[in-house]
Parts: C-alpha cells; structure tokens; sequence
C-alpha cells in the first residue's frame, strides 16, 4: 500500500462549457497562466500539472482552473482531476449510461479506473456541465431527467461508489427546449446532488458558451458546492479491471490494523452491474475492505483470478491482517484464494465444495453455471490456505450439508451450524441481527462462534428466512405448522409472492 497522503480525485464531464469554448492563454491574466502548484489532471495516461492547455485538451481551458485554485483555498488539499468534455455532446447519444453505454461514458469510466490504478486517491465528486445538445430536440428534453438519473446510478456503479456526489450546472441557451432540461435537472431524483446556475454568468454572443470569465466563475461555484458535501470521502484505489473481474480497495486510512478481501456471489445477470458484496455494511463499520466483482457466475475457473489475488495481496502490507469473506460462489472463492492471498482467516457462509457434475453428480443447484464453464481447473481443496482459520456457516438440513461432508478438514476449520437457513445463511444471520457477530475480533483472536450461535438460535423468530424456510420444510408433513410459519414469515416482511404460492399449494393439497 502506497503510504503518501491520498489527493483529492474530482471528476469533470460534459460538453463545451466544460471543455471550454473558444478560450485560451491569452484570456488568462499573467498571474493566471502558470501551473497550479498542488493540482494535477490525467492525460494520455499519467498525470501532468494542471495548467492551461493541459488534460486531454491540446488547447484551452474549461472551469477546472479556477475550480482547483477554489478548491485549495477551502481545503488545502492536493487535487487531482480526470475531466473528459465533448463539444456537442449529447446525454442521449455519448454519453449514454444504457446498455454498453455510449463511447463518452464508456471512456470517462475506462480513464477513472485507469486513474485511480496509479495510487490512492478520495474520490470527492463528480461535476457535470451538460445538456445543450439535448435540449435542441424535444423527446431528448422531455427524457433527460431519466437519463441523468440512470447516468448517475450506472456511474456510481460501475466505480463502486454508491454515494458518489453530484454538482451540476444548470444549462442557460436560447430556444429550444431548454427550460426542460433545467427543470429536469433541478428536480432529479438523485442522492448527494446539488446545481449550480449559469445564467447570470458572461456569455459569448448566442448566450450558450461562456467567456473565460465566466468559466472562473462557474469553477468556483463549482468548488463551493462541491465543497458543501460532508467530508467522508474513503481512500480508494483501482486494483484490477478485466473483462472478467474488478478489485479495488476502499478504506479510512492507508494503513488499517487488517482488510477483509470480499468475494461475489453468483449472479443471474451482469456481475459488474452489482456493488461489492457487504460494501455498506463494511462502510457503516469502518472497515477496510477489497472489493472483487466477476462479471459472471464463473467461479473463479481461470487463471487470472490468480494473478488478480497477486495483485491483491501485493498491495495489502504484509503486517496487515487478511481476511477472505463471501456466501455462496464467493465464499468458495474465499477458500480458492486464501492460500494465494496469505489469507489468515476465512469466512465462508454457504460454500460449496464445488458445482462440477464431474465431482458432485448429485448437485442440482447452478445448472447453467456449471455447463458454462468451459473446464474446471481449480480445484479448492489444490489451493485453500493450510494455516488459516477457517469459520464456514452452512444449514446442516438442507443439501449444504452434502458439500460440506466433502471438505477434508482439520483443527483450523470449525463447521458452525446454522438451521432452517436453507443457502441464505448471510441473510438468516442478518435477519436475526448476528451478522454483527462474524466480525468481533476479526483481525484478533476471531469471531465469538458461541455467541453467533447462540444469537442466530434466540433471535431466529426475527428471520423472515427462518420462517421461510421452516415453512417450505413442514409443507408436505406437517401442512398446519407451515401455515403457521407463513403468516410469522409474513409479520418479518418475508416474499408475498413466495408466500402467496406456497399457501395455494397447501391449499389445493386439502382438497384433493
């Protein structure tokens, strides 16, 4: 782990009043062209001081000037930039965050990663300076509302920051449909989210592109607003992105007594399109943590999760404790890796053994996951860790159990048991508010198995998948205590539909 004070990252997006429309050096005072000392900006992939005909622009400057010279008044901070703007841009066309997502939006994530793979940064926001090309045609005005909001959701997702800030600038051009897209703007339904407005600012003739003036204003009604924000940015860095997998690692500090490296579940769809498995809960404790993303349900049967988990652990200091978590797929991917990541405990809630019909012929469960995979290369039991603790979670009544009969264990594993779970043991133990519990002294002397037993047991009638569960188990025998479980399931906020159908079905048992 790099050890210098992480900077401040701010991203910059949009169209002309970003890039900065006809303006250049000779519009800048003297005492305003040279470097801005403490303030850098991405461009062509390295960092250069930020200046005047700097970033990825050959000429000229947009707000991000005055923005960085704001910025360090309020903060002090070192400041770095990643801005990508586009003349005639359109939210609906470039930078569209739907599907594959427009090149625009494809190239700021690819520079973002790529920028926050060089070293630690506190990704404080995103400012956003774009609409003009939207609001010349109706239907895109009429849209952009939508559009912004899915912009904004699909960013946040795809850099792992749920709660990324917003600041953008409320357009200012004559006719069209541009009071659409401000109101639109305005009233987003967006967290974490402020405008800024433009009107009053110097235009050019047309009032569509500010003078250079007015682009200094902005920048720093940029930075007031930014600045606004509650000061909780994490310190994040990029560690890996593929086709296949993303890591990266978010913390308070550069150096944390330990990390747990969390491991995804399997997924129906796009893994990429998921947060990192426990992220809020991990954020709420303070935790540090790795994050890893497959984008599908592989299990890990390649080559590259190897040198990713090399990547990983080349990054966490050897005097840091490192903890594997995951259910499911990604606590079989905990166990995989431990040994690659010099794990010192495991957590694994759920895992199997495997899900190769060459090896558990027997298995039902992730058909179209285990027909995909094009060849299992990875054995677990090839690469656990032989030195780590290893605490795996699993319901002894359902078909977990035949997995966990083929782990060969020894005195750093403990099989803790957790019944009328079903596969969802995470959600059980949340449920029934022991969760908690897995990580009390996790990076001392281990979690209070005992005591999450015996939480998970006196709190079970809090788990709605408890009752579930119980429900679905007692439906053929014993039809009277299954409806007694779903109703309890339903008090707890447990599936109507689930529900629904699993009482219909006892019900048409009666009457045949």
């Amino acid at each position: 782990m790099a050890q210098h004070a992480p900077s401040d990252l701010i991203l910059m997006a949009g169209q002309s009043n970003m890039a900065g429309h006809k303006v250049g050096v000779d519009d800048l005072a003297e005492t305003e062209r040279g470097l801005i000392e403490g303030a850098r900006i991405w461009a062509n992939g390295a960092w250069v001081p930020l200046a005047v005909d700097a970033g990825y622009q050959k000429r000229g400057f947009g707000p991000e000037l005055s923005f960085a010279r704001q910025w360090q008044v309020q903060t002090g901070r070192p400041l770095s930039i990643v801005k990508l703007a586009k003349g005639g841009s359109y939210l609906s066309r470039g930078w569209s965050a739907e599907g594959r997502g427009g090149p625009l939006y494809q190239r700021l994530v690819a520079e973002v990663r790529a920028a926050m793979a060089t070293g630690p940064v506190r990704l404080r926001g995103l400012i956003w300076m774009q609409g003009e090309s939207d609001a010349l045609d109706h239907e895109d005005a009429q849209a952009y509302g939508t559009r912004f909001e899915g912009f904004v959701a699909r960013l946040r997702q795809d850099l792992g920051v749920p709660d990324l800030p917003i600041v953008a600038g409320l357009i200012t051009a004559p006719g069209g449909h541009v009071d659409l897209v401000r109101d639109a703007m305005a009233s987003a339904d967006v967290t974490a989210f402020k405008t800024v407005e433009t009107r009053d600012l110097a235009h050019r003739s047309g009032a569509v592109h500010l003078t250079a003036s007015g682009l200094a204003a902005l920048g720093q009604r940029f930075a007031d607003a930014l600045s606004s924000f509650e000061d909780s940015a994490l310190i994040r860095q990029w560690l890996w992105t593929s086709d296949q997998y993303h890591a990266w690692y978010e913390g308070e500090t550069l150096t944390p007594t330990g990390v747990v490296v969390s491991l995804p579940h399997a997924v129906a769809d796009d893994g990429f399109a998921e947060p990192g498995f426990g992220q809020r809960f991990f954020r709420k404790r303070g935790t540090a943590a790795v994050y890893v993303r497959a984008r599908m349900s592989n299990w890990f049967q390649d080559d590259e999760v190897f040198e990713m988990a090399k990547a990983i652990r080349g990054f966490i200091p050897k005097e840091t404790k490192l903890v594997t978590y995951g259910a499911s797929m990604g606590a079989y991917g905990g166990l995989l890796l431990s040994g690659a990541l010099a794990a010192d405990r495991v957590l694994a809630v759920a895992p199997q053994y495997s899900i190769d019909r060459a090896t558990v012929p027997w298995e039902k469960r992730w058909s179209k996951a285990a027909k995909r995979i094009d060849g299992f290369v990875h054995r677990m039991e090839d690469h656990v860790s032989p030195t780590a603790q290893k605490l795996v979670f699993y319901d002894p009544l359902n078909a977990d159990r035949n997995q966990i009969a083929l782990f060969d264990t020894d005195d750093t594993w403990s099989l803790i048991k957790i019944p009328l779970a079903s596969h969802q043991v995470a959600q059980r133990l949340l449920d029934s508010k022991s969760l908690p519990l897995l990580f009390e002294g996790l990076f001392d002397d281990g979690p209070p198995v005992n005591d999450i037993r015996k939480a998970a047991r006196a709190r079970r009638r809090d788990s709605k998948i408890y009752w579930l569960t119980l429900a679905n188990k007692s439906a053929e025998r014993r039809p009277g205590l299954a409806l007694y479980a779903i109703d309890r399931c339903l008090e707890v906020g447990g599936p109507k539909w689930k529900l629904k159908k699993l009482r219909e079905t006892l019900s048409a048992r009666e009457t045949t």
